[in-house]
């Protein structure tokens, strides 16, 4: 997980945000999701986060994954900040369904665009630590199964397995490059 940077609100969502609020709470439909609104919030939303989810840095859109538009504080307790700007987060499946209504205000979790994860978290063997006295980053593990095995941690292993054999295939090239040039066949 990275702190995430907020870009500007959309003037698509601020032309309608009261109007969605007051839908939303009249009628409990997803309201983030439609038209122009809704397609432009995933555009900047994804662009936010280079296409990953906001928690896990799992790949969005991609093999079959679907994006999701969390709300960090659940529109089922906080109605009126259903499409609050710094309130939507593009998640993965695995992170929304573990998060789900959670009451981040009374239950506090590591927010991206407020908090630095950094402040909370650490990775060690391809798995997510907790490094603070708060308990929020451990929660925020659990929460969000950060440490999934299937979801998270074995796709974070095989990339960093991709990265050592990559250096070691240079390493390689370098060994054989030097040794060609010690030889003075040039």
């Amino acid at each position: 997980m990275i702190k995430l940077e907020l870009p500007p609100e959309p003037p698509e969502l601020t032309a309608q945000k009261d109007r969605l609020t007051a839908e939303y709470r009249e009628k409990k439909k997803p309201v983030w999701r439609e038209g122009a609104v809704g397609e432009t919030l995933k555009r900047v939303l994804c662009e936010m986060t280079h296409n990953k989810c906001a928690y896990s840095e799992a790949p969005l859109e991609t093999n079959g994954s679907v994006m999701h538009i969390e709300h960090f504080y659940p529109k089922s307790i906080y109605p009126e900040r259903v499409v609050e700007w710094g309130n939507l987060l593009p998640t993965c499946a695995t992170c929304n369904a573990g998060k789900g209504a959670l009451d981040v205000g009374k239950t506090p979790i590591v927010n991206p665009l407020r908090d630095d994860p950094k402040d909370f978290l650490y990775v060690e063997g391809f798995r997510y630590r907790a490094c603070d006295k708060e308990g929020v980053g451990q929660r925020t593990i659990d929460v969000l199964r950060l440490n999934d095995a299937t979801q998270f941690a074995a796709p974070r292993f095989l990339a960093a397995q991709y990265i050592v054999e990559a250096i070691e295939r240079v390493l390689r090239q370098a060994d054989a490059i030097a040794d060609y040039l010690l030889r003075g066949e040039v």
